[in-house]
């Protein structure tokens, strides 16, 4: 899971393919894969059907995804003010965290 806010406008991308789709179309046996990178880029190289997401985030806002297998981009590369970026790793049981909105 990764969250992010900005103190800018920036924008979020987001692939409607988890990298478990992907990997299952690139290879005849994907289960004992782990996925890289490297399996996204041979799945567009190979001219396959991916929609990509542009989200605008104004100044302040911020997402939460699951980033661990979603294609995503949040970079906020050459921008002059910083963003905060916080990752957890792992599964959390329905209801241990509490609402947000």
């Amino acid at each position: 899971m990764r969250i992010l806010t900005s103190a800018f406008t920036s924008w979020l991308l987001l692939a409607e393919l988890d990298i478990r789709a992907i990997c299952r179309t690139l290879y005849a046996d994907p289960a004992g894969r782990y996925p890289h990178t490297d399996d996204l880029r041979a799945y567009v190289a190979g001219r396959q059907p991916l929609r990509v997401f542009r989200i605008r985030l104004a100044p302040g806002e911020g997402y939460i995804a699951p980033t661990e297998l979603l294609p995503h981009d949040g970079s906020t590369d050459d921008q002059p003010e910083p963003s905060t970026a916080v990752f957890w790793l792992g599964h959390w049981p329905r209801g241990s965290l509490t609402a947000l909105v």
